[in-house]
Order: C-alpha cells, then structure tokens, then sequence
C-alpha cells in the first residue's frame, strides 16, 4: 500500500492588492438620474453591488449599525451566510471563483480595523515607528554602516526617504525579531499611512473623489423596501 503524503493546512491566506496605498477605498455609486455619492466598503450597500450574482434578490450586506444593533461581527455575519442551512438556497457556496473571492475580500476589509487594534494602539508603536528620536539614531547608524549618502542641507524628500524606510526596518525588527535580505516581509497598510503620514513623500497620499458626497447609511429613498440596497436604481463604479 503506497503511503501518501499530504502538505500541512495552511492557516493563513495572504492577499496582494496592486496600487493599494491607502486604508480606505473610493467607491462611486451612480443613481440613474446621474447623481453621484460615495460609499466606504464597509457600507451596507457594497456587498450586493459587488457580488451582484451572489446576492441576486440584492440583499443588504454587513453594516456598523448591524453590528451597534445586534452585536453581530463582520467575520460573524460572513460565516452565517456561507454556511450550509437546511431548506435554504444558498447561492455563495455556489458561486464558483467568486466564492474564493468572498471570503478574502471580507477579511481583507476587516484587517484594518483588526490592524489598528492590534497593532497601532500600542505603547511601543509610536517608540519603534514615530519617535523621531529613535529614528534619527537608526538613520544615522545605518548610512554609517552601509555609507549612504546623508542628505543636503533643505534636501526634506531625502530625508523623508530615510526616515520612511529606517521606520519600516525598525518596525519589522520589533514585530518578527529578525531582519534580512533573503526575508521578505508583509507590512500593514495602517502602518505604511502612519508612517507616510508622519515622513511624507513626494507623491503624497490619493484623497479620491472629495467633491462628491458621502452617502449617509440609515439614509433610504422613499419608496425603497426594508432589507433592500435598491440594485435597479444603482450601479457601482469601484476605483481601487
């Protein structure tokens, strides 16, 4: 009898999202009579505008009030829906790719909060990441050490440059204890905009679309059903 050999599971998913620089997406949704708002992707109305086929009677997805009202989690309300119940269709197990697709983009827009708690509400973040003494110790030790080039007198984009990246080897060596060229590391998005927004760069940050509106959630149209998003009078124009 052949012994087979089976990989050990894989507890953690990693997903690259390109040209992803900011903790917060621009969602544009556009009624029929063309007016223009925004929604984050927290709003009860990305789910079905999203996943329009996992969703086809356009049913409301997670919210904030959701969870103010009945305590109910993202990941908790995610796994309610997945999951296999007697005498109910469900059309998310069924969904094919877009099933693969479900569930990392629902932890995906759950990590920053999850980042924020974990990560930037501790007391040693702002030492290893926004101490600008720290900082100025380690550029100047590393330039020492590998003789780079100090910045000029008034030259602030190469400092920045400096700072922004003796902030990333700091908080690596303090998050995982080890730091190499063969190692390559995954650094949050909230830490990378805590640290542009302290040592900014050139390029500086993508604001979106300000002038329009942001639409307020609770917020419903006359005439609009309960539970409803309104799908027929809507159409999203995601630009991440």
């Amino acid at each position: 009898m052949a012994l087979l050999r089976y990989p050990a599971r894989t507890m953690k998913v990693a997903a690259l999202m390109p040209n992803e620089i900011g903790d917060r997406r621009d969602i544009v949704v556009r009624e029929r009579g063309g007016q223009l708002f925004r929604i984050d992707e927290l709003s009860r109305q990305y789910d079905p505008l999203l996943y329009v086929l996992l969703h086809p009677r356009g049913t409301d997805g997670w919210s904030r009030e959701l969870k103010a009202a009945r305590g109910v989690t993202m990941r908790q309300y995610a796994a309610f829906h997945m999951r296999y119940r007697p005498g109910h269709f469900n059309s998310i197990p069924r969904g094919g790719r877009l099933f693969q697709q479900y569930p990392v983009d629902t932890r995906l827009m759950s990590s920053p909060t999850v980042c924020r708690m974990r990560v930037r509400t501790r007391t040693e973040f702002h030492v290893v990441v926004n101490d600008p003494v720290m900082l100025e110790l380690g550029r100047l030790q590393h330039n020492e050490r590998w003789g780079e080039p100090a910045p000029a007198a008034g030259d602030v984009e190469l400092l920045h440059k400096q700072l922004r990246y003796q902030a990333y080897r700091q908080y690596a060596l303090w998050w995982w204890g080890t730091l190499g060229r063969s190692q390559r590391r995954v650094i949050p998005a909230c830490v990378v905009c805590a640290v542009r927004r302290a040592h900014p760069s050139p390029q500086g940050f993508y604001v979106g679309f300000n002038a329009i509106p942001m639409r307020e959630e609770g917020v419903k149209k006359t005439g609009e059903r309960k539970g409803s998003s309104n799908l027929p009078l809507i159409k999203a124009m995601p630009n991440v």
